[in-house]
């Protein structure tokens, strides 16, 4: 008996989580009479209609639906875990899927080693991660490609509700025998002077870029070179062919070689938001928001 309700509330959140019966029978590779199957015996079990079902429409939860919902995906992810820590069903062939899209500084350099010990922890998941632009993410997310997406932002975006997960902090960098190396104190209008290396005008960061250092006193400065990858910004200053104002965390490995210096420019402190989004196409599965916490607990974004 168990084991049949596991099986007919798993089948139920796929129905919720797919957005449709003929969604979730191709997710969970049966057939759609199937999934009908599984839920109408659900609502005889629980005595309760689970979805207003209208022709032409897609399912909507009841109210005890919507509890059964929240408290069933509770317990899936308490068994899912509970069946890791004893070594059971170690065979199991992965049946739930998790699309997740990161700007590229994000994935290089804070998420990677999260994403490789989430996928350890929960082998039953099925992980696809993109990896591309601000413009990028902002696409899979609302043409529904991906579950969940991570980005920099100076603030809130209008158009896509996010939550603050983290800050990274932006610096000015130079080679070690650039003309200002060696200063203890930099003037906003020095720093302008000079040659930035940055990213592209036209991208959403180094538009965000602009902003923020405008709002630091730094305006109208002189762009040399422009590259989409951070490492290759880096190069171009550390030969000295410019400044740049890049994220900390981007040229961490350079400045402790000492082949990058951080410049004391006074200006306030200088940082990036780093928010998470949900994809306004479809409702957060188990898997995401498994995920999600997952990040939260292991203060990824600290």
């Amino acid at each position: 008996m168990f084991p049949s309700t596991l099986r007919r509330l798993e089948v139920f959140i796929a129905v919720v989580d797919a957005g449709s019966f003929a969604a979730a029978a191709e997710r969970l590779g049966i057939s759609q009479p199937s999934i009908s199957g599984h839920v109408a015996a659900l609502e005889q079990q629980m005595q309760q209609k689970l979805f207003n079902r209208r022709r032409g429409t897609s399912p909507a939860l009841t109210e005890q639906g919507r509890r059964l919902y929240e408290r069933g995906t509770e317990l899936l992810g308490q068994v899912e875990r509970m069946t890791q820590e004893l070594g059971l069903d170690q065979k199991r062939v992965r049946s739930k899927r998790l699309v997740i899209s990161v700007q590229r500084f994000l994935a290089n350099y804070v998420l990677s080693h999260p994403l490789v010990d989430f996928a350890k922890e929960h082998p039953n998941i099925e992980m696809v991660i993109d990896i591309g632009t601000y413009e990028d993410v902002m696409a899979d997310l609302l043409e529904g490609h991906a579950d969940i997406g991570f980005f920099l932002s100076r603030a809130a975006v209008a158009d896509m509700p996010s939550e603050l997960v983290g800050v990274q902090a932006l610096g000015f960098y130079a080679a070690p025998g650039h003309s200002l190396a060696g200063r203890e104190d930099i003037a906003p209008a020095e720093i302008a002077a000079e040659a930035f290396v940055g990213a592209h005008k036209g991208s959403r960061f180094g538009q965000m870029i602009d902003e923020i250092l405008g709002f630091a006193g730094i305006a109208n400065y002189p762009v040399a070179y422009q590259a989409k990858e951070a490492a290759i910004i880096a190069e171009l200053v550390k030969v000295g062919l410019g400044i740049s104002c890049s994220l900390a965390l981007s040229v961490a490995h350079e400045v402790q070689s000492g082949k990058l210096i951080r410049l004391p420019v006074s200006v306030p402190t200088l940082q990036v938001e780093v928010r998470q989004a949900l994809s306004p196409r479809h409702h957060p599965s188990q898997s995401t928001l498994l995920f999600a916490n997952y990040l939260k607990t292991k203060n990824v974004f600290a």
